[in-house]
Parts: C-alpha cells; sequence; structure tokens
C-alpha cells in the first residue's frame, strides 16, 4: 500500500465518520503476514484512535513490518461498521444559514 492510498483511506474514514452518527474512525494495526493465519483480521495486533499513534507503532524497530489501516467503527460498542451495516447509522444532515 502506498502513502497515497493509505492518505485516501484515512480522508475517506474521516469523511464517512462526518457523515454517518454513531461512528468514529479507529486505526487497526495488523501484523506483517508471515503468519498463517485465516483472514486479514486474524492478523491485528492493535487498535488505536489517532492515526499519530497507529505510526507510532508502526515505527518502533522491533515491529518491523507491521502497517495500519483506517476503519470506520460504531462509537458505541466499537464494531466495525461495513458496507452492509452502514445502513443503519443515520445520516447527518447539515444545513447552510
Amino acid at each position: 500500500m502506498t502513502k497515497k492510498v493509505l492518505k485516501e483511506m484515512v480522508a475517506h474514514a474521516y469523511e464517512m465518520k462526518a457523515k454517518h452518527e454513531g461512528t468514529d474512525v479507529a486505526f487497526y494495526i495488523y501484523a506483517d503476514g508471515t503468519y498463517i493465519l485465516d483472514t486479514e483480521e486474524d492478523n491485528v495486533i492493535d487498535v488505536v484512535f489517532t492515526e499519530q499513534e497507529a505510526i507510532e507503532i508502526c515505527s518502533e524497530p522491533e515491529l518491523k513490518g507491521v502497517y495500519y489501516k483506517p476503519l470506520l467503527i460504531d462509537s458505541d460498542t466499537g464494531e466495525r461498521v461495513t458496507r452492509k451495516t452502514i445502513q443503519y447509522y443515520p445520516e447527518i444532515l447539515l444545513t447552510t444559514i
């Protein structure tokens, strides 16, 4: 994943958060994938709530090869919001005065 793609992903996550009530952005830290696991979700080693924290963790020398991705989560439960479940979060209507 390139830095440009990651930047676009982060911007999109915050855009979706601004559009839907009850959502927040979290950053999942993933292992480098050298382990034989079923899915990418099995490679999650940490969850943080700011991009700066994610950058700091991924830059630690002992965690070489880890990476992060922004994800939209439910602000109450912390569960991941998917394309299928986003419909249950009301859109925030912005009006101009």
